[in-house]
């Protein structure tokens, strides 16, 4: 009994933090340079559930990288971005403002980056 009442509190919140399932494209991490066409069937995806997606390029001074930005779920949305490496996080930022959408999706994933450009496709 100690242990249900202590696992409980864990059971009840995993209930707040739920996303969508995503349907991963089979080629999903399996080639370099597929974050674009992975992001185009996941945002379209989010379309056909309902769900509002922005399709971000954001520019480093290393590389260039596609992510989706959606609002989830409908009734109290919370931003958050998907990409084939990091799947789903949850970030704080402007949904309207690519650049914020990249500067907070790099800090809540750890990477040291500076954003050159982003912008919605």
């Amino acid at each position: 009994m100690k242990h249900i009442a202590a696992l409980l509190p864990a059971l009840l919140l995993s209930g707040c933090v739920s996303v969508p399932a995503v349907p991963v494209p089979e080629f999903s991490g399996l080639a370099d340079n597929t974050c674009l066409p992975e992001a185009i069937v996941v945002a379209a995806s989010f379309g056909k559930q309902g769900i509002t997606a922005h399709i971000v390029i954001i520019r480093t001074p290393s590389f260039s990288h596609a992510v989706v930005a959606f609002l989830y779920p409908a009734e109290m949305p919370s931003l958050w971005v998907w990409d084939a490496d990091n799947r789903s996080v949850q970030i704080e930022a402007d949904f309207n403002s690519p650049t914020s959408i990249a500067i907070a999706w790099f800090r809540q994933t750890l990477r040291d980056e500076t954003v050159i450009s982003a912008e919605f496709m």
